[in-house]
């Protein structure tokens, strides 16, 4: 990515969204790596996985502090997980960064006159045939079958995007470039 691709994704927002397993976070950690772009810390009640750090990788919060900080309507967006686990992205998060994971009702929640200038979505949309052996593979991983059908429940109307990868091998380059041509 050259010098005027990188100012450009600067002054907006990227918004990873993909199913379980397909590959957002390895997404974020790539792109993060890019000049000025400031990754979000979402906030989560799950436990965290191996070489996860909280104040780092997730602000991991109780599940009492969550209930508490959506009552005050700390969050931008947030969402329950039917495996009990909650995610959420607080406003004060959102105003100082600019990229971040959210899933197609957490999209749905941002103000339009964001989604119409400020926002570039970027669904990445991998088979499940990948998604499911990675699930299997997790730490602290839900039932797979159930995640994968929760998941396709969620994404079965999901449209409201910028920019779609379909390869399960992106790199930062691929990655990059996509989200610079498409946008």
């Amino acid at each position: 990515m050259n010098k005027e691709q990188d100012n450009r994704l600067r002054d907006k927002k990227i918004i990873l969204v993909g199913q379980g397993g397909s590959g957002k976070d390895y997404a974020k950690n790539l792109l993060s790596q890019l000049n000025d772009i400031t990754t979000e810390i979402s906030y989560t009640t799950r436990p965290p996985r191996t070489g996860e750090v909280g104040g780092k990788t997730y602000h991991f919060v109780t599940e009492n502090m969550m209930l508490k900080m959506i009552s005050e309507d700390k969050f931008m967006q947030f969402k329950y997980f039917p495996n009990g686990f909650v995610y959420g992205t607080t406003k004060e998060e959102f105003n100082k960064s600019n990229l971040f994971i959210m899933t197609p009702a957490g999209v749905n929640r941002l103000p339009m006159h964001l989604r119409n200038s400020k926002l570039i979505v970027v669904y990445i949309n991998i088979s499940d045939n990948v998604r499911e052996e990675r699930l299997s593979q997790r730490e602290n991983a839900d039932n797979v079958e159930k995640r994968m059908t929760t998941d396709w429940e969620q994404f079965k109307d999901f449209k409201d995007f910028d920019v779609e990868i379909t390869d399960p091998k992106f790199n930062l380059k691929s990655l990059s470039e996509k989200i610079w041509l498409d946008t």
